[in-house]
């Protein structure tokens, strides 16, 4: 499992990691191309996702899937999962069923990758901010980029459930990326991206292409 985003930013802040060796030595350092304003739609971020382990059930009502992962919730279902009436306002102040509105549309052949809706980008210094798309049940690889001044260097990290090799990466190979600069400026990142890494002991060539609007956490948020 990668570092949590704190410790990354622990380690470039006491030396332990350098902007350029938090991912990829090997990556190909892509120009970024900064634009206006992307004209293409990012209608997708207005969909949005219950967290994990929440879902509609039966009653129209957000509930959670995975009982028995919280005792005191449990106590509150019927035997169909249902939430008790007297105890719904305990349950949802309990269980957050906010709405998480989707920050990434993407598509990619990496292994074990079913979709992602989500990329978290993050302010790690004056001139860089790193970003990863979030892995979930089903898809276990992460698009991770580096954004240092013009340049922008990415990989794919891969925690694979199959066999016991570890974390491995696939260090990009070329590519580029669109930024809206405008919407940079104010703290969001709008991005157009069509790119590709380093092929696989199988000798096949990956690819990762999409679009981000995401907010940028500034240091310390």
């Amino acid at each position: 499992m990668r570092p949590s985003l704190p410790l990354i930013i622990y380690m470039l802040c006491t030396g332990y990691l350098s902007a350029q060796s938090i991912l990829i030595k090997q990556s190909v350092p892509l120009q970024i191309t900064w634009a206006k304003n992307l004209p293409d739609s990012f209608a997708f971020s207005e969909s949005w996702s219950y967290p994990n382990n929440v879902e509609l059930k039966s009653d129209g009502r957000a509930g959670y899937f995975n009982t028995g992962f919280y005792p005191e919730l449990d106590q509150m279902l019927d035997s169909n999962g249902i939430v008790i009436a007297d105890s719904a306002i305990a349950f949802y102040q309990t269980l957050d069923t906010s709405h998480q509105y989707h920050s990434l549309k993407s598509e990619t052949d990496c292994y074990e990758w079913a979709g992602s809706d989500y990329i978290i980008a993050q302010e790690v210094s004056s001139d860089s901010v790193y970003c990863y798309s979030l892995c979930n049940a089903a898809s276990h690889c992460s698009l991770e980029m580096l954004l240092v001044d013009n340049k922008c260097y990415v990989q794919i990290s891969l925690l694979s459930i199959k066999g016991n090799n570890g974390e491995i990466y696939f260090p990009c190979t070329g590519g580029t990326i669109t930024i809206d600069k405008n919407l940079w400026k104010s703290g969001k990142m709008k991005a157009m991206f069509d790119l590709r890494f380093k092929p696989d002991n199988d000798g096949r060539p990956t690819y990762w292409r999409g679009k981000i609007l995401a907010q940028i956490s500034k240091q310390g948020d």
